[in-house]
């Protein structure tokens, strides 16, 4: 069986590193990829994941302005967002740009 293919974008590497370590204890087989910025992902070229973590808030092209390029690489992967702001305002953004889901980086480890 393949594992679970998740590539996480988030340009701060300790929390890129600790929610890999939260994903990686919770599911047998996984495997996390991550990047710093939507440039390194393209640069990286990974193979298609089975789901998109990512930030709002990126150097560059940030998360909200980077989902329809992600939609047209990878049409039926899921996005989900991660941000510390989790206002009404961006949830509606993010879910009107075709995100699948959002995740509050204020959330407890169990919720995420």
């Amino acid at each position: 069986m393949n594992p679970l293919q998740i590539l996480l974008v988030d340009d701060h590497a300790l929390f890129r590193s600790g929610l890999r370590l939260i994903i990686e204890s919770r599911f047998e087989s996984v495997q996390v990829i991550e990047a710093g910025s939507l440039e390194q992902v393209f640069d990286m070229a990974p193979p298609r994941p089975d789901v998109v973590l990512l930030d709002v808030r990126l150097p560059g092209l940030n998360g909200l302005e980077s989902i329809a390029l992600l939609k047209r690489r990878w049409q039926e992967v899921p996005i989900i967002m991660l941000s510390s702001d989790a206002s009404h305002s961006t949830v509606r953004q993010a879910e009107e740009r075709g995100a699948y889901g959002f995740v509050s980086k204020a959330d407890h480890p169990d919720v995420i």
